[in-house]
């Protein structure tokens, strides 16, 4: 047993009934700086540590935004490479087998 507990148990610093103890305006005073220090105290370790948590989670939004603007950087290279007319043209002579018309099969309107 620790020796507030034994000096309680003893009675050495309170005897009765707890609802007898009558404490004085500068002792309640105090008290209450203390718990009020104390809840302080509590509320800075709790806030510190909520911002440790967001900054880290902030941290690791930047870096999916740098990756995601990269690969839409090669996605946009790719769309490019993909769409020259000439790659065009030649999937649509190789795989569609398309030709371009003779003169003969072009007709020409006017109004």
């Amino acid at each position: 047993m620790n020796a507030a507990a034994k000096s309680l148990g003893s009675g050495y610093l309170f005897r009765g009934n707890i609802r007898h103890v009558k404490v004085s305006r500068e002792s309640m005073t105090m008290i209450v700086l203390l718990v009020l220090s104390l809840m302080t105290a509590l509320a800075i370790v709790y806030m510190k540590n909520e911002q440790r948590i967001l900054f880290a989670q902030l941290q690791q939004a930047h870096t999916i935004k740098n990756s995601l603007q990269v690969e839409k950087g090669q996605l946009l290279i790719e769309q490019t490479s993909l769409a020259t007319p000439s790659r065009v043209q030649a999937i649509a002579v190789k795989q569609l087998n398309m030709k371009l018309p003779t003169v003969r099969q072009t007709l020409i309107m006017h109004r």
